[in-house]
């Protein structure tokens, strides 16, 4: 497929992943990474970075290669990634589970003294 026609498919469908509150599928920031740069690897090299950190920000929260692809495609983080990043582009933590944690070791702690 030409150019010409890949790269406003690619826009159409990084507005509707934004417009749908979602975060953008990495397919898609693969391919819109690949028409502007030619590869993932490419703008790594642009960036005297190491390819494995885009990779990994395009599937799973990694703050600085997130804000390196962000800025390459002219978006911000939280209009790539609304799940894991807020407005002001701070990363979103996830709830805490009261079965995590301290309070975990707390309630073992307890049952050994209790016992």
């Amino acid at each position: 497929m030409p150019a010409t026609v890949v790269k406003p498919l690619i826009a159409n469908l990084l507005k509707a992943s934004i417009s749908a509150g979602r975060n953008v599928p990495p397919a898609v920031i693969r391919a819109a990474i690949q028409i502007e740069y030619g590869s993932v690897a490419e703008l790594a090299k642009r960036k005297n970075i190491s390819p494995d950190l885009l990779y990994a920000a395009i599937s799973r929260p990694q703050p600085s290669g997130n804000k390196i692809i962000a800025d390459a495609l002219g978006c911000t983080l939280h209009r790539l990634w609304p799940l894991w990043f807020t407005s002001t582009g701070r990363r979103v933590r996830a709830a805490s589970n009261a079965n995590t944690g301290s309070e975990k070791a707390a309630r073992g702690r307890q049952k050994a003294v209790s016992a």
